[in-house]
């Protein structure tokens, strides 16, 4: 997947002819399409991914695996079949690919490609901000719907997952377009303080009642513009700086890393942000059988965990992301006279 993925990312770039150091006027906004085109991809196989878990519901989850395999082979093929690159494998400037060029395709010279840096570290944050939903089945299950069964409990999250993903996939386009008049940055602020808010929103919404679902809903909307807005100009963001003395695929395999490496860390960070209270022995947070389990004992989690959770993936994790984009030196931000 991480092979298919750097090819992907740095297919695009290629195919339109950027290039590192690149100013041409007309070239930011191919950088902004392309990124928003990219973002509406994303956004529309997750939905497609939602409509096959639906469609094999019925089905053990093994059946699932040999599709997304099948689909993968397909789609790699037809991309394959489809892109005009030139060859360079019968080239006499090609030299055999050496140990050192390898390890070299993992570093970033800090003092030519800071920016590069910067980018990756800020998508770190925040794949691990959005990598903490992994948690929301329990969260609803515990918080939201509470005494509802698997069935409902499932039902519930689908829904909320196909809202913010259709929402995502409508706003990709125009906020990349919007990120390349008013700026990469301002985009990434916009998209950190609506993920912020968003995360804000599932920590109090348990504490609203009958208005929880409701809340989570809507944050659920916030959530898709948020990841929208954010998404359309990563990629941009990363064309914008791309290193020097790397590929466009060398240096999307980097970002590639960055982003998986936040997917990583969050599930680690939110399930030990889980336990501590109820390895702490805090008052309500002994495991307790959950209606949702038909007589079995399932442990629940405390309130005050998922609060740790959110709060520490969602503001936590958006402002530092924010702070780290806010290091990047070298974009050329075409602000509006009134925001200078």
């Amino acid at each position: 997947m991480n092979i298919a993925y750097a090819a992907h990312c740095g297919l695009p770039a290629d195919l339109q002819g950027i290039k590192q150091g690149s100013d041409e006027d007309h070239e930011e906004d191919t950088k902004g399409i392309v990124s928003g085109y990219m973002s509406l991809h994303s956004f529309v196989g997750a939905l497609c991914a939602m409509g096959l878990m639906v469609i094999t519901r019925a089905s053990p989850v093994q059946v699932q695996y040999p599709i997304y395999m099948v689909s993968l082979i397909v789609v790699c093929s037809i991309v394959c079949m489809s892109a005009s690159e030139t060859r360079t494998d019968h080239s006499s400037d090609v030299e055999d690919l050496t140990f050192k060029e390898v390890c070299d395709c993992f570093r970033i010279n800090m003092s030519e490609d800071l920016d590069f840096f910067w980018v990756c570290a800020s998508r770190v944050c925040f794949y691990l901000s959005i990598s903490s939903m992994v948690f929301m089945y329990y969260y609803m299950r515990d918080l939201i719907i509470v005494d509802s069964d698997d069935a409902t409990v499932r039902s519930h999250v689908a829904t909320l997952v196909i809202l913010a993903q259709i929402v995502g996939a409508v706003c990709s386009i125009p906020c990349s377009h919007l990120s390349s008049r008013f700026g990469r940055k301002v985009a990434i602020y916009a998209a950190n303080t609506l993920m912020s808010l968003t995360f804000t929103l599932y920590t109090i919404a348990p504490k609203f009642g009958s208005f929880a679902w409701p809340i989570v809903l809507f944050a659920g909307t916030l959530y898709g513009l948020g990841a929208a807005t954010y998404v359309s100009v990563d990629y941009a963001l990363a064309l914008d700086c791309l290193p020097k003395g790397k590929t466009a695929a060398e240096a999307f395999g980097l970002w590639g890393v960055a982003g998986f490496l936040g997917s990583t860390i969050g599930p680690l960070v939110g399930g030990v942000l889980l336990w501590l209270p109820s390895s702490a022995s805090l008052p309500g947070a002994a495991g307790q059988p959950s209606g949702a389990a038909a007589g079995q004992s399932v442990e629940e989690y405390p309130y005050i965990g998922y609060a740790m959770v959110l709060i520490t993936t969602g503001p936590i994790m958006n402002l530092i992301g924010a702070i780290l984009v806010g290091q990047i030196r070298g974009l050329k931000e075409d602000l509006p006279e009134e925001w200078s």
